[in-house]
């Protein structure tokens, strides 16, 4: 279970700062709570008597209601629902019982719990622009989840010849593109001389190299919700025989079918949507990347 020092990685955060200083709090604190902590801040730097006296003089003044721009607000949502997401799969497993020690299944929830982590650390580099280092977690996390899928039965020293990389394919009755959200991943996550010009601009004909695209990290939001719903559906796989409510799949004889209506499936159609009608008024040349056509 997340620990108290989760608190701001499970929420997110948002910076507040001018030319003397700088705070975080947690996305969609109220704004009595960002004065307060502006006024703290004034009356150290600024020798004030109080804070009080800073929020009586000048907290009037201080204006925290502004909107982010479009792209922001649509990064933060997508942050969000990841998070929500991941952590209601993860509380599944948590109350499970009677657990058989069998050697795939123990080394399966440990993957899938650990790429808990990888979601956490992803969604934050989605927040702090970081484009490319956002599909390198990415296609870790797709790896966990596959290999985990992959070893789940297995109950012999088989298993550690079974390598993460090469899992894939075992997701493809479940999610037929996801050879090709993979290559996709692999792709953005290497200086692949295809995407190299993602992270270069021309200025002043000097070439710099981009640091940060928030563009980039919108195409990786929307990867993660779709890895968000892979995460799901085999967590259900993997602890199958001992759940008792089932969000992402459906048992039947022909075998284990996806819920066509899933609501994380709802999420990334309206998320895939708004992200290229954004990308699409915003930019001159936008390709729809392979995670948009399901994986």
């Amino acid at each position: 279970m997340p620990s108290k020092s989760d608190f701001m990685v499970q929420r997110g955060y948002e910076v507040i700062a001018d030319h003397l200083s700088g705070f975080a709090v947690p996305r969609g604190s109220p704004e009595d709570l960002k004065r307060y902590h502006m006024a703290a801040h004034k009356a150290f730097y600024c020798r004030f008597s109080s804070i009080d006296y800073v929020l009586k003089t000048y907290g009037s003044s201080w204006d925290f209601s502004r909107d982010h721009p479009e792209v922001y607000g649509l990064l933060f949502e997508g942050t969000s629902k990841i998070r929500v997401n991941v952590d209601a799969i993860v509380r599944k497993g948590h109350g499970l019982i009677d657990l058989p020690n069998h050697l795939g299944l123990v080394m399966a929830q440990s993957a899938l719990q650990r790429a808990q982590s990888s979601f956490k650390a992803a969604c934050l580099l989605c927040e702090a622009e970081m484009g490319f280092e956002v599909f390198c977690v990415a296609k870790l996390i797709l790896e966990q989840i596959a290999w985990a899928y992959a070893i789940h039965k297995i109950d012999d020293n088989s298993l550690y010849r079974v390598k993460p990389c090469a899992c894939i394919s075992h997701l493809k009755s479940l999610f037929p593109n996801v050879g090709r959200m993979y290559g996709y991943m692999n792709e953005q996550s290497h200086m692949d001389p295809k995407v190299i010009h993602g992270f270069l601009k021309v200025e002043d004909e000097n070439f710099i190299v981009v640091l940060r695209d928030v563009n980039k990290c919108l195409l990786g939001c929307l990867g993660l919700l779709y890895l968000a719903d892979m995460y799901g559906t085999c967590t259900e796989i993997v602890y199958g025989p001992w759940c008792k409510e089932f969000v992402f799949i459906t048992k039947k004889k022909s075998g284990i079918k996806l819920k066509p209506h899933r609501k994380s499936q709802t999420e990334i159609e309206d998320f895939d949507t708004r992200v290229f009608d954004y990308l699409q008024r915003t930019t001159d040349k936008t390709t729809k990347d392979p995670t948009s056509q399901g994986p």
